[in-house]
């Protein structure tokens, strides 16, 4: 038994596992600010600019806010990949960020093209910056650990995405005082953060290449943009299927959005343990169900039914948003392209709207809605065959140290509850616990704590 413990804390002081969770640093808290407050100020000037025109226009201004993002986040993936001076670059982004947030209160908003000027300004510069960002974002976390931490993420733009939407209203003023605040906020958190290039030796963005780029972007961007396409190919039917259901319709949003904040949260840590892969071949599982549901109701699905859609489509996009927006691109770039990976992979998020605004009239009259979830389940299938070829993301290394770490802790709870049954005095199982505590901190002397934990091991074990 001893020889088998000995061996045990032997291999968790050489791999320093010791910790569940690791401690963030000032910097990667600092970085998930600068990443929330862009992406929160986008979905809110996104809404903006959909409130301003008529809907007869609408598909101009989203198409040309769309069009506008996606054209700049490519030019700026390669234009600004060799960056010299980053610090720089982000204090001019975001002090012009405060400054175009005050657009809408200096010109007339009913004027369509006014409107489409704002739509083309506010996506030019989300595009131009969004890259460098998310790629100084991947920089600063460890593979191990950018799933918890995008899920974290992903949660705080959901909710202060939700909160602040909801006091924009028609109020340009407003609206205009809270884009600004956040660009503040995001200027804020980044002259806190220091000089970038400080920081340039530490990119946790790993220099060593396990497998192909293109291949594995392509068999990992592929379900994604189907499952974008299909997604919001179903939403005009599904809401002229409960159209008359206002409860209902009213409810999802919230309900929705529930599920999505505990699905990425949720994902996200078990995407550090288990690897990435089967999270999101999991999202396609329950976004299928839903669809099978709401397929064999036939004309008339029933609210539970609904509901079952409602829930699987939230824990999908919990999982996709947190998977393929912030984690999996810098787990696949390494040290290579990642701005550009970013851009290419916001890609059929950004236009998913845009595609959805197209095609709400016109989808219900191509395709019966009886039928369009068949279509969606056979796309579904073709999504997932990409997936079983594509390789993990996370190293095999971190997978197999999580499993011997989950081991030894049970090994050790183990060990307590044989030492009660030992009839061990209170002192002593302190002495025991402290030991253990002693055991499981990260040091700089392995030798020192090995010889404690060897100690530890020996009388108690």
């Amino acid at each position: 038994m001893f020889n088998l413990t000995n061996l045990i804390l032997k291999l968790l002081l050489e791999l320093k596992l010791k910790n569940k969770l690791a401690k963030i640093t000032n910097r990667t808290t600092l970085n998930v600010f600068l990443v929330a407050s862009i992406f929160i100020w986008y979905f809110i000037a996104f809404k903006f600019i959909q409130t301003g025109p008529s809907q007869d226009y609408l598909l101009l201004i989203i198409g040309s806010n769309t069009g506008a993002i996606a054209a700049s986040a490519l030019v700026a993936s390669v234009w600004l990949k060799n960056l010299k001076n980053a610090n720089l670059f982000f204090n001019l982004w975001i002090s012009i960020g405060v400054l175009i947030s005050f657009i809408p209160l200096v010109l007339n908003t009913a004027n369509i093209t006014t409107m489409l000027f704002i739509a083309i300004v506010y996506g030019v510069y989300f595009g131009f910056g969004m890259p460098k960002t998310l790629r100084n974002y991947a920089a600063s976390i460890e593979s191990g650990k950018r799933g918890r931490i995008s899920g974290f993420t992903f949660l705080i733009i959901a909710l202060l995405s939700a909160i602040l939407s909801s006091f924009i209203l028609d109020s340009i003023p407003l609206t205009c005082i809270i884009l600004a605040a956040i660009r503040l906020f995001g200027l804020l958190s980044f002259r806190m953060l220091g000089n970038l290039e400080e920081f340039s030796k530490e990119d946790s963005i790993e220099k060593t290449i396990n497998y192909p780029l293109k291949r594995t972007f392509i068999l990992y961007f592929v379900p994604w943009a189907i499952f974008c396409l299909v997604n919001y190919l179903t939403v005009p039917i599904i809401e002229s299927i409960y159209k008359y259901n206002i409860g209902f319709i009213s409810s999802v949003p919230i309900v929705e959005n529930i599920v999505i904040a505990v699905s990425a949260v949720a994902s996200g840590i078990l995407a550090d343990r288990l690897g990435r892969k089967r999270f999101i071949m999991i999202g396609f599982v329950m976004l299928g169900i839903g669809f099978a549901a709401l397929g064999l109701s036939g004309d008339s699905p029933s609210l539970i039914t609904g509901y079952i859609y409602t829930v699987s489509d939230g824990v999908a996009w919990g999982i996709f948003s947190v998977m393929f927006l912030l984690t999996l691109w810098g787990d696949i770039a390494k040290s290579r392209k990642v701005e550009l990976l970013y851009a290419l992979g916001a890609l059929p998020f950004i236009f998913s709207d845009f595609l959805r605004i197209s095609l709400q009239q016109s989808i219900k009259f191509i395709i019966d809605s009886t039928q369009i979830f068949s279509y969606a389940s056979i796309f579904l299938f073709l999504a997932i065959i990409p997936l079983l070829y594509a390789p993990e993301t996370l190293s095999d290394k971190i997978i197999e140290n999580q499993e011997l770490n989950n081991y030894v802790n049970k090994a050790l709870k183990k060990a307590k509850k044989e030492s009660l049954r030992n009839n061990k005095t209170p002192q002593k199982l302190s002495e025991a616990n402290s030991q253990n505590k002693v055991a499981e901190k990260d040091t700089t002397e392995p030798g020192k704590k090995y010889e404690e934990a060897c100690k530890f091991a020996e009388k108690y074990y």
